[in-house]
């Protein structure tokens, strides 16, 4: 039956917007406008803290069967990281829209991972060594502007939609 359906534009509405002859009767909402972007805040963070707990969990677990804590700690942000590209690939992002094989997908994903690391190390040393603030508080100050930068570099580069 026709109009039961979601349109294919409709469908693909949350990463590429659709022109004013939509078979839906108009543009489909733009993965640049506020109600989608603010969607994909909030599930990029919740994604973000299921890694994290993985990640800790995986971490403590390990460390309970004596691993050396270096393996523990690289093998329970490995498990954290594919676990956000998974869910980010999947849940926040249209990781099929942007045409790119899941290779390069991940190796993106994982610079972007790499580029965050940086912004933390850089954050904390700033303030602990420069503004004289306390680690833990230097720490948070970290979280928050790696967290805002790595979404934004996974948004618009690593997710960024090719345009046919």
């Amino acid at each position: 039956m026709a109009g039961s359906r979601p349109s294919r534009a409709f469908a693909r509405s949350r990463s590429v917007s659709a022109d004013a002859s939509s078979p839906t009767g108009g543009p489909a909402p733009s993965r640049r406008t506020g109600g989608v972007w603010w969607r994909q805040v909030v599930a990029y963070g919740l994604v973000s803290t299921l890694a994290l707990a993985i990640d800790t969990g995986l971490f403590l677990a390990l460390m309970s069967w004596n691993f050396a804590s270096v393996i523990a700690a690289s093998l329970g942000y490995l498990a954290g990281l594919l676990l956000h590209f998974a869910l980010s690939s999947r849940f926040v992002f249209d990781g099929v829209a942007t045409g790119k094989p899941q290779a390069r997908l991940l190796t993106e994903f994982a610079a972007s991972g790499l580029a965050g690391l940086a912004v933390t190390a850089a954050t904390v040393a700033v303030a602990v060594d420069v503004a004289g603030l306390e680690p833990p508080v230097a720490k948070l100050g970290a979280i928050a502007l790696s967290f805002g930068i790595v979404f934004l570099l996974r948004r618009h580069l690593v997710f960024s939609v090719r345009r046919r």
